[in-house]
Formats: structure tokens, sequence, C-alpha cells
């Protein structure tokens, strides 16, 4: 599995495959290399504190030496951030009567449908645009398949509303041009309130639509990002991998292996070597569809997987894979 020198990957699949795990003991194996880099969870259920059995949550929290870190990514405080924010923005656009609407409008706006997922995904466009001079490598340890691919097919649907917006805001502009050129028409002034919360709303657009494009430039660019999926070698874990390479492949998002997690020892017991033939099998089908994509295979480890040792083991295990 070759991840080259890519800045940003994301690891996904199926839940309970080992996602946190891979993605931790990849961190640590470029950590080893030399990398400096940032594991942040976006799966709302985290477990990167259990993981390195320390706390973590929503600030950058180095966990192997000063080379590697972990962030959980709080969706509920960046949602909340997020639209103080916005709301900050809007109610300096408006009259002070109307700041207290703009205050409900904004405390009701925090619980509509994909509010989180905008937010979330604005938080993490910025952690992958503009943090490069700290960070060789941020990777990303995502939500079970179906979240994760609704938050990475957003940046460009946010970009087309992005851009659908500023049309209108064009239109408008251009409709206020209008009156004033007919007879009687009174010109408004370029400096006044009206005139620069227009310019404001206009700047704001053209900003969020900027950095939702760049971050859906990255996202598919095979030379800064990669997506691992994680997996098992048992019928659904591999039903799910095919839909979620397919998913991926829509999306544009270069996959760059697979990880075949938690394999059994064909030589400790009979029973195990018959469920590692089951896993044969199934593994099997996962080749023969997925021939041109690196796919790697991890044995069943016999110690919980906790802490810096453990997960230091891992990745000497697979460092000679990742480079």
């Amino acid at each position: 599995m070759l991840l080259g020198d890519r800045r940003l990957l994301f690891f996904g699949g199926k839940g309970g495959v080992g996602k946190t795990t891979m993605a931790n003991a990849t961190g640590v194996a470029l950590a080893k290399q030399g990398k400096k880099v940032l594991v942040v969870s976006t799966d709302p259920a985290h477990s990167l504190s259990h993981l390195w059995d320390q706390r973590i949550g929503d600030e950058v929290t180095y966990v192997y030496g000063d080379r590697l870190a972990g962030l959980e990514i709080d969706p509920e405080r960046t949602a909340r951030q997020h639209f103080a924010d916005v709301a900050d923005v809007v109610r300096n656009m408006m009259p002070e009567h109307l700041h207290g609407e703009v205050r409900r409008y904004f405390r009701q706006a925090i619980d509509s449908p994909g509010a989180h997922e905008a937010a979330m995904l604005e938080r993490i466009a910025k952690l992958s645009l503009e943090t490069s001079d700290e960070w060789d490598t941020v990777i990303f340890d995502t939500a079970p398949t179906g979240h994760t691919i609704r938050l990475l097919e957003m940046p460009q649907v946010l970009t087309v509303w992005a851009e659908g917006m500023m049309g209108r805001a064009r239109k408008t502009a251009q409709f206020h041009e209008a009156l004033e050129a007919l007879p009687g028409g009174t010109k408004a002034s370029e400096t006044g309130p009206v005139a620069q919360r227009n310019a404001r709303i206009r700047q704001i657009l053209e900003r969020r639509g900027s950095l939702f494009a760049s971050f859906h430039r990255m996202l598919t660019s095979k030379a800064t990002t990669g997506f691992v999926i994680v997996t098992l070698a048992e019928r659904m874990p591999v039903a799910e991998t095919l839909e979620l390479r397919e998913q991926l492949q829509e999306a544009k998002i270069p996959i760059t292996g697979i990880i075949v997690n938690r394999r059994s020892p064909s030589d400790a017991g009979e029973v195990l070597a018959q469920r590692r033939a089951v896993e044969d099998d199934h593994l099997l089908q996962l080749q023969s569809r997925l021939k041109k994509i690196p796919l790697l295979e991890v044995e069943l480890q016999g110690q919980d997987l906790t802490g810096a040792a453990a997960i230091e083991q891992l990745a000497d295990t697979l460092g000679e894979h990742i480079r």
C-alpha cells in the first residue's frame, strides 16, 4: 500500500472494522519516518481517547512524542461556534432593532437538517487547507460509511450553492442599477449601509465558495489525497467495501488502498483454520473486483490494541507498506 507523499488520508469503512486503530497506526508509522502528523476523528462516537488511553477531546493533543497529535472534533461545539460566528457577521449588517431576530433565527438554525454537517465540513476544509505549515500529513478517522460519503459529497454541493447565491446577488445588484437608471430614479450611495451590506454579503459568499471549491479540488487530487478503506474478510464488510468503492469513484475521490483487518491465523487450531478458509473465499471476491487497488492483510492480534506500545507494534507491521 503506497501512500506516497499524500497530505490528506481518509480512513473509512463499515463500523467496527478497526478504522481508528489503522488510522493511528499509520500515523505512528509516518511519524517514525520523520513526518509530523495530525489524526482527526470526525466520528461522533470518538475512540481516539480510548485507543491512546488518554484524554484528547476537541483540542490538538500530542499522543506520540512531538510528531503525532490527535483531535476529536465535537460536532455540537463546532456547529455552535460556526453559527455564532455567522450570527455575529449577519447581526453587524442589520439595523440594531433586528439584532434580537437574528439571534433567535440562528439559535433555531443550528438544529436544521444538514447544519452540523456543513459546520463540520467547513472545519475539515480549513484543517486540510490552512495547516500545511504545521502538519505534513492530516489523517481523518471517519464515521461509518454512509455518514462519511454524505460529508465528502458536500463540498461540491456547497460550491454550487455558493455560486448560485453569488449569481442571485449579482442579479439583484443589476436590478437596482436598472431601477436607478430609469427617469426619476435615485442613485443609491456606494458608501451607504445598503451598499456596504451587499458588498459584505458578496465577500462572504465568495470566500465560502472559494473555500469549498479549493477543498473539493484537493479532495479529488491523486497527488494530495488518498482514501484507505478498512474492512474485514466477511460477507457484509466486503459487500459494503465494494459499494463504498463505487461511491468514492463517482465522487472522484482517489482510493489509495484497502486494509483487510483481523485475518484469522491458519495454524492455530481447526476452528480458526476453518474460519481462515471462509475469509479466503470472501477475500477472493474482493480481490477479483478490486484488482488495481493495493490490498494489505493484517493478522488478528493477540492483545488489546490500546496504548502507545501496542499501536507502535502494529505500526511497525504496517511500516514497510507505508512509504
